[in-house]
């Protein structure tokens, strides 16, 4: 009897064994995307087209979570239009979604989500996802131009008391190619703009834990971009804007090829409160615990009022905090050597924003935030140290290679495609007949900027530490700053391990630099 129960139990688990190696696979051209459920799991290609055409549909997905079950390629838009947004929460569970995008709407967007908006009076996740693949974008109306990596434009409700979008665990590896119009306003590596009107309930917009390595390449001119976030928009009266960035790493590269004034920022591009003294159009900007390694470059002499820094231009009735942001220098050109934590416009606070060499990066400790356990330090000799990575995205195997201080530089292709097209018109870009982002052609619920950068008068001054004696300067070779590694582009990362840790499971796998269309 007993050998016979031993032989059952042989047999089972010689069954099991069998079954675990047989691959169970779905074809990615399968489609198994159910909208009624909750959660909505896409696990292919095919789940993410039909994804897309509910939202385009006018599905928003509100009170649902949608998981991703599989690494997916992206080629359309989602939530293509103000009027059919993304109301739902995303959760990647430390999947790919690898984009490969053509956008000629003359007003842009594109990115893994065109459109967010909260529910009346809630909030959105989005969440635990690897976006990499291009953005191109071909538009051609002046002055336009509105995209992000992982969100184009947030949006808060129109009634209610107000939402919260969360951004969280989020690496962006994405590439913007911008090349036909003659400048874009509202470039980022994971947010572009957030929308902004009259009237509009308070917005609170949290982005924590996140990577941004990619590369905004802007031909003709960029306006306003940053590797995190972009430009907040005119903020109009009635809805104040907060946004928190908080254990984030900004390590990509912006290119431009602009004569003209521009506000561009590794970190943030331009934050802009309105212009009267009406505290419900407030912005307040609060930075702590980030590391900014990455950098912009530019062809062609800047005007000499532009703002090009880690954070870019803070203007009007806006607040700015930061605290332990550590940051690299690099060369600016035709303006001033030392590279500026805040190019423009003064911070309320600023508290140990210091100036870092790579090594020096390398060498930050727990000690050097204020949550320690949210970051990941790996040990290693200073020639071949890393840059800390935030510890729900640090891979179990390997290291992010993007954040190795000896990673080789990104491709520089010299001049950026596409000309300047000569004369800023109006040196001004809110002076254009611009649309609001969110909107389609013709429609427009707010402003553009109203000043171009330099019309205002700013401080142009670097924010100063709390802790002078700490700061280090970053080795130089005459005027131009040599900076190796942390900014690399999505060629340079490889076959890496990724890492998400979601509802107590954890999800590895290796990344490809190009996806099979």
């Amino acid at each position: 009897m007993k050998k016979r129960i031993l032989g059952i139990i042989l047999t089972v688990a010689m069954i099991l064994s069998l079954l675990a190696v047989i691959p169970l696979t779905v074809s990615a051209d399968e489609n198994t995307f159910d909208a009624s459920a909750n959660p909505v799991i896409i696990t292919t290609d095919a789940d993410m087209e039909a994804f897309q055409s509910a939202i385009n549909g006018g599905t928003t997905f509100e009170g649902k979570t949608v998981k991703l079950a599989g690494d997916v390629a992206l080629s359309g838009r989602i939530g293509a239009t103000s009027s059919k947004p993304f109301m739902g929460n995303f959760d990647g569970q430390g999947h790919t979604v690898t984009i490969t995008q053509t956008i000629s709407n003359p007003d842009g967007n594109g990115g893994l989500f065109d459109f967010v908006r909260t529910p009346e009076s809630g909030e959105v996740t989005i969440q635990n996802v690897h976006v990499n693949g291009t953005i191109t974008m071909t538009n051609s109306k002046a002055n336009n131009g509105w995209t992000g990596g992982v969100i184009s434009c947030v949006d808060g409700n129109t009634s209610g008391a107000g939402g919260i979008i969360n951004v969280k665990n989020i690496w962006s590896s994405i590439r913007i190619e911008c090349g036909n119009t003659e400048c874009y306003q509202g470039v980022g590596g994971i947010i572009g703009v957030s929308r902004h009107a009259n009237g509009l309930p308070p917005l609170t917009i949290n982005m924590d834990s996140c990577l941004w390595d990619g590369v905004i390449n802007a031909g003709p001119a960029l306006y306003y971009g940053g590797g995190l976030m972009g430009y907040t928009g005119n903020n109009k009266p009635g809805r104040t804007l907060t946004i928190n960035i908080t254990n984030c790493v900004s390590a990509g590269t912006i290119m431009t090829n602009s004569s003209w004034n521009v506000s561009n920022g590794v970190i943030f591009g331009y934050a802009k409160g309105s212009n009267s003294a009406d505290e419900t159009a407030k912005v307040t900007l609060n930075i702590s615990n980030v590391i900014s390694c990455g950098k912009i470059t530019n062809s062609k002499d800047y005007g000499g009022e532009s703002n090009i820094g880690h954070v870019g231009w803070i203007d009007g009735i806006t607040e700015l905090n930061m605290t332990n942001v550590y940051f690299t220098a690099f060369d600016r050109g035709n303006l001033e050597d030392d590279t500026p934590a805040l190019a423009g416009g003064t911070a309320k606070t600023a508290t140990n924003i210091v100036v870092k060499t790579p090594a020096e990066l390398a060498a930050l400790t727990s000690a050097d935030f204020t949550d320690g356990t949210k970051w990941t330090f790996k040990a290693a000799d200073t020639e071949n140290g890393y840059i800390p990575c935030p510890a729900s995205l640090a891979p179990a195997q390997e290291w992010i290679d993007v954040l190795k201080t000896d990673a080789p530089e990104p491709t520089d292709p010299g001049e950026n495609p596409g000309e300047n097209p000569g004369e800023n018109p109006g040196e001004n870009p809110g002076e254009q007949p611009g649309e609001q982002p969110g909107e389609q052609p013709g429609e427009q619920p707010g402003e553009q900027p109203g000043e171009q950068p330099g019309e205002t008068e700013t401080t142009g001054a670097t924010v100063t530490t709390e802790e002078p004696a700490t700061t280090q300067a970053p080795e130089t070779t005459g005027t131009q700053t040599k900076k190796k590694g942390c900014g690399s582009t999505v060629g340079a990362m490889g076959a890496i391990a990724f890492t998400a840790i979601f509802a107590g499971a954890v999800c590895a796998k290796k990344k490809k630099d190009d996806r099979d269309e």
